[in-house]
């Protein structure tokens, strides 16, 4: 595992390219925590059906490369390969690169990368 403060600047880049998709996490701390870091463009699913963020987003005529954030966790894991295969399947492009990348920092949340803002 990485750790944000010996590697800064590749997590500046990845939040960087971050900033330029659509972020999707699993609630409000989660949004807030990425919101410190700069991140903009976030929906945070609240307990919506992944099926009902697919369609809304398919209906919005997205054109964003969308990246799922859910926790690290079995439950968070599962959720993001359940949301990848439905947004893919509404052929909206899923990045799942930059997922695994910021899991390489060891976190377990994303709401705790909100401690990563005073890099």
């Amino acid at each position: 595992m990485k750790s944000i403060e010996e590697n800064g600047e590749e997590f500046l880049g990845l939040l960087e390219e971050l900033k330029e998709r659509l972020v999707i996490v699993e609630g409000k701390r989660d949004e807030k925590a990425l919101q410190k870091l700069g991140l903009e463009n976030i929906i945070p699913l609240n307990g919506v059906s992944p099926a009902d963020v697919a369609i809304n987003l398919y209906n919005s005529g997205i054109k964003k490369e969308v990246v799922v954030l859910t926790d690290f966790d079995r439950k968070g894991r599962a959720l993001a390969l359940e949301l990848g295969r439905i947004l893919q399947a509404y052929k909206i492009r899923v990045n799942g690169k930059l997922r695994a990348q910021l899991r390489g920092f060891g976190k377990g949340k994303i709401e705790d990368f909100k401690h990563a803002e005073n890099i």
